[in-house]
């Protein structure tokens, strides 16, 4: 990786939540209420060939949410975050086949790739007074795909709707 592709993912991925944090709170100090969300990756919690410097950057994030968290609590502020796994979508280049999403979708426990309403769900749960007790935490909207040790696991071990539960 190059120090520009380190900056890119750090900029985008960790120094814009504290950037748009700063300028967000005082408002919602003012009104002694707010909610910051922020989307984060599975990265943070997984290796993923070619993306330390993702992967880094989203685990700083989960940092910064739980310190955030902390530090707002008092002021009525909830800072939390939403980790997506493999999120079917336009755009994303080989990913966005329907033969790349099928053979993805196979790996994963509920034998499918995410959609945007999964994520939207998540975040709309974390927005709403319902969740006014939760704050620096991360819900993990994967389909599973982080459960096993390894996708192996998934497919070799289980095949598709069995296992040992």
């Amino acid at each position: 990786m190059t120090e520009d592709q380190l900056d890119e993912a750090l900029d985008i991925n960790l120094k814009a939540a504290v950037w748009l944090t700063q300028a967000a709170v005082p408002g919602m100090r003012a009104a002694s209420h707010g909610a910051l969300l922020f989307t984060s990756s599975v990265s943070a919690r997984v290796a993923m060939a070619g993306g330390a410097h993702y992967s880094a950057a989203k685990a700083g994030l989960n940092a910064f949410i739980r310190g955030a968290a902390f530090e707002l609590a008092r002021s009525g502020i909830t800072v939390n975050g939403v980790e997506p796994g493999f999120i079917a979508k336009p755009g994303r280049g080989t990913l966005s086949t329907p033969e790349k999403q099928a053979e993805i979708g196979a790996a994963i426990p509920m034998g499918r790739m995410g959609e945007a309403d999964d994520i939207a769900c998540a975040m709309l749960y974390l927005a709403s007074r319902e969740a006014k007790y939760i704050t620096g935490q991360t819900i993990v909207v994967d389909g599973g795909s982080t459960l096993p040790e390894t996708g192996y696991a998934v497919t070799s071990h289980f095949g598709a709707g069995e296992g040992a539960a």
